[in-house]
């Protein structure tokens, strides 16, 4: 999950914006949501942070961002996984 939002449009405004600590929230967040724990509440923390994340249209509208249509690769952003939140072993 991980990779995929940080290769997301929405990515390089995080990344200017300094948002690296709250995509890391929802990642665990959604995660947890997609497994089934946490009921209401964690689905509730989801949509929340996805819309502060700007990861569905209107929530993009809301933040007034637009993803340019590029002829040319745009570069990702740069954030990496911090060595302290990779899973070791399996």
């Amino acid at each position: 999950m991980w990779g995929q939002l940080w290769s997301s449009p929405q990515a390089v405004a995080w990344e200017s914006l300094g948002w690296t600590r709250v995509v890391a929230r929802y990642a665990r967040v959604a995660v947890k949501a997609e497994l089934g724990g946490g009921g209401g509440t964690i689905l509730a923390e989801c949509r929340q942070l996805e819309d502060r994340l700007g990861l569905s249209p209107m929530a993009m509208k809301r933040l007034q961002w637009q993803v340019e249509d590029l002829d040319e690769p745009v570069a990702l952003a740069s954030v990496t996984m911090p060595d302290r939140w990779k899973r070791t072993g399996s």
